[in-house]
């Protein structure tokens, strides 16, 4: 069994969804409801999908990191948004580069928890950005000092924007 939390963008909307695995059985909750899915690849890229009794069979394909799905003649692209604020570890680590914080998604900043010159720890919320009734909280990832806060309250803020400057504590 495995958990998995996935951020998706299409057409310029953010989807948040939560995974959870056993087998060939899937559990995904999405704006708060539950749906078991089972699914089946035929063959590579070709997938047969029971969402409720209902078989649904599409051809998802990949360039780069994005997902193209070729569903009821309609193409689905899906782009992975990078979680900015979580914290990374072991060799190759990809996670925040210091002092740069991308905002994942277009919102609002509805909440600065921090000042320039503040000292924050591991895990402390920075800021939280909504879109679309769900919010998105910028956490620290290690501890270290606010260098730059680009965003106030109230302001919006566009996908990949650096929202805030930290350092970290040596």
């Amino acid at each position: 069994m495995f958990d998995l939390f996935l951020k998706y963008e299409h057409n310029g909307n953010i989807y948040r969804v939560e995974v959870e695995s056993e087998g060939d059985q899937y559990y995904i909750t999405y704006e708060g409801d539950m749906y078991t899915v089972n699914a089946n690849e035929i063959e590579k890229g070709y997938l047969q999908i029971d969402l409720g009794g209902r078989k649904i069979k599409c051809v998802v394909s990949e360039k780069d990191e994005n997902k193209y799905i070729f569903f009821n003649g309609e193409v689905y692209e899906v782009t992975p948004i990078e979680l900015t604020g979580r914290k990374f570890s072991g060799k190759g680590d990809q996670g925040v580069k210091e002092s740069e914080f991308k905002s994942p998604i277009s919102g609002k900043v509805v909440k600065v928890n921090v000042d320039e010159g503040d000292e924050v720890k591991t895990g402390d919320v920075l800021m939280v950005i909504e879109a679309m009734k769900m919010e998105y909280l910028i956490k620290a990832p290690w501890d270290g000092e606010i260098t730059k806060v680009n965003f106030t309250e109230g302001a919006q803020v566009e996908i990949g924007e650096k929202t805030l400057e930290m350092s970290k504590e040596e």
